[in-house]
């Protein structure tokens, strides 16, 4: 009774809106806005329609969200692909576009409205609709007299449609998902879900003007019915599906359909329904008919609209009759479902006395079991968990005491490495020192290129003649303190001190990349430190001299299991001490080699005064620079 009522209100809905024309007012748009989700392609267009133009006046916003709404579907269903629409309904894109534009000129919104004109001027040059036509030149000529809009941000978005594009995705969106899951329930043989879900999909196909997609849904929704045994619905959906293909022009797909339609014929005999007495449902059938029959009655065709009338009182006829037979049905079965609940239920009693007395002693029997055999379980938990706990706590125990000890023994490793470090720092540089207590000490003696300085102060021995071991010892922390320094701070190392003098290394066993250049620098720093401390009487007045020479060395330990020394050996070496003693010769402070000059950075230094000498001990000269 339900689904005659809400049958009715349909029919009564769908022949108000059939009779509306543009600017009418006196519609219920209660009503229309309560069922207008539920409608689809044309006759939703219609709705949408009717509100835009019940609202124009009254109401400008809830006007342009129909108007929008309804220009959005027109030109998503007026497409040259859907041949499911007639010619006659092209009448609503028309009133959708102009009653847009009266929207925008209500709202002086002078440019959108001018573009919805023309769109509406196009469509009515298209449908030679004469009346449309010179409404809309007036509403051009008015909005043509205003001052435009010349809003920047709207010149931009606005011609790339933005909104259909939008509306668009949506729609395809919400089909896409639907489809996905009408072939999931499919898949799960739920077959009267999916039938659910492909008729939905129907009507937003339809929504979008896609009759392809349409036929081939009818197909697939047939085939489902097929599946369930309801053959009369699959014959009628196989019917429209071949209809639809006519239209297409789609011969493959009609005959293949058509096959499938006469294989239900030949093994059911089934009485098909013609195209244009079925509907996809009686409801959409009523609809239809009453709305031709408003329709023929306005045009005053009585004959066509009393045939039309009739055919809609059979099938509301009909949807009563069956609705009446499927209650004295369901009343019927409920009767007998009730009987045999009665004897059912009797029987299950006497079953069940039975049953609760055997359950009863077994019952009482299996707890006294379970009681002895919990008891023992729970004893032997009991054991083995204090035999764990003390097995563990013993263990635990073992292991904080070797632990402990580990613990501490790492501690005396630590202090005794840094014991040796500071003993060792104290006699070599730290450089060596790391070198010393590395695992890279033990890897035998390497070559490298480094630069070697040697340096010695003048006239020491008639200065510590004349003075007491004290103040030998601190002239000569006074003096070594700075240069020490100096010579850490460019990444030298030095290797041993020789009482006026010492030997330092740039390169071993760390390199510096540019160790001939902080050589040079350390040097240069020396003298100058020295030249001004000696100035400033903070110590005596002293004069030193400097070598330095580049090349390959042999640098490691150097000695036995016993005793050994990190050591740089080589001519490089010789030949640095040989340079060094140059410096009483030329009367100078700094000397260097052709080898150190020509990895400084930079230019040769100006000052600079090249000699030519043949070192103590070898063959052949050398070229040596005298910097001041």
């Amino acid at each position: 009774m339900q689904l005659i009522i809400k049958a009715l209100f349909s029919v009564f809905l769908l022949c108000s809106l059939s009779i509306s024309a543009i600017g009418q007012t006196s519609i219920n748009s209660d009503s229309i806005e309560q069922i207008i989700n539920r409608q689809y392609g044309i006759d939703k267009l219609k709705s949408l329609n009717l509100l835009s133009g019940h609202y124009g006046n009254s109401d400008l916003k809830k006007a342009l969200k129909y108007a929008r709404q309804a220009n959005q579907l027109a030109d998503a269903i007026f497409t040259s692909e859907n041949v499911l629409l007639n010619e006659s309904d092209r009448i609503e894109k028309l009133k959708a576009h102009y009653q847009l534009a009266s929207v925008y000129t209500n709202q002086e919104k002078f440019r959108l409205a001018k573009q919805a004109a023309q769109k509406a001027a196009d469509e009515a040059m298209l449908q030679s609709d004469s009346t449309m036509n010179d409404q809309i030149n007036q509403l051009m000529s008015q909005i043509d007299a205003e001052k435009p809009d010349k809003g920047l941000f709207g010149k931009k978005i606005k011609p790339l449609n933005i909104g259909e594009k939008i509306n668009k995705s949506s729609a395809n969106l919400k089909l896409s998902s639907v489809l996905v899951l009408a072939k999931k329930q499919e898949q799960l043989k739920q077959y009267e879900g999916a039938i659910k879900q492909y008729k939905m999909a129907v009507n937003l196909s339809r929504n979008i003007g896609d009759a392809q997609q349409v036929a081939e849904l009818h197909v697939k929704i047939g085939e489902l019915y097929q599946k369930i045994d309801e053959k009369e619905a699959a014959a009628a959906y196989y019917q429209m599906a071949s209809g639809n293909f006519e239209r297409l022009s789609d011969s493959s797909a009609m005959a293949s359909t058509k096959q499938a339609l006469s294989e239900i014929i030949q093994d059911n005999q089934t009485e098909i329904p013609a195209v244009e007495e079925f509907q996809e449902d009686d409801i959409q059938k009523m609809d239809e008919l009453m709305r031709l029959s408003k329709e023929f009655e306005r045009k005053k065709n009585y004959d066509l609209s009393l045939k039309y009338y009739k055919e809609y009182q059979d099938i509301k006829t009909r949807l009563i009759a069956r609705q009446k037979q499927l209650e004295l049905d369901s009343v019927q079965l409920m009767n007998q479902a009730q009987e045999i609940i009665l004897l059912e239920q009797e029987n299950q009693l006497n079953d069940i006395a039975i049953i609760q007395r055997e359950k009863e002693i077994a019952r009482q029997e299996s707890f006294r079991n379970g009681l002895i055999i919990g008891a023992l379980i729970l004893l032997f938990l009991v054991v083995l968990f204090w035999w764990l706990f003390k097995t563990k706590k013993k263990a635990h125990q073992d292991l904080t005491i070797t632990f402990n000890h580990l613990n501490n023994t790492r501690k005396q490793l630590a202090t005794a490495e840094l014991k040796i470090k500071k003993l060792l720092g104290q006699q070599v540089s730290e450089d060596i020192a790391t070198a010393l207590i590395s695992e890279e000490a033990d890897k035998g003696n390497i070559q490298k290129f480094v630069c070697v300085m040697f340096l010695d102060i003048r006239d020491f021995t008639p200065f510590a003649s004349t003075r007491t071991p004290d103040e030998v010892i601190q002239y000569q922390n006074d003096v070594f303190g700075f240069m020490i320094e100096i010579i850490e701070k460019h990444h030298g190392v030095i290797n041993q001190f020789m009482g006026d003098g010492f030997m330092a290394t740039f390169g071993a066993p760390v390199t510096y990349e540019n160790d001939v250049q902080n050589a040079y620098l350390a040097a240069k720093a020396i003298v100058s430190e020295v030249n001004k401390r000696s100035q400033d009487k903070r110590i005596p007045p002293t004069k030193i001299g400097i070598g330095l020479h580049a090349g390959n060395v042999v640098a490691g330990n150097v000695g036995t299991d016993v005793r050994k020394q990190y050591s740089i050996t080589g001519t490089t070496v010789i030949t640095a001490a040989r340079i060094e003693q140059l410096n009483k010769k030329y009367e100078s402070q700094l000397l260097i080699s052709e080898n150190v000059l020509s990895k400084l950075n930079g230019e040769t230094p100006k000052d600079a005064v090249a000699y030519e000498t043949q070192l103590k001990g070898m063959e052949h000269t050398i070229k040596i620079y005298k910097i001041r």
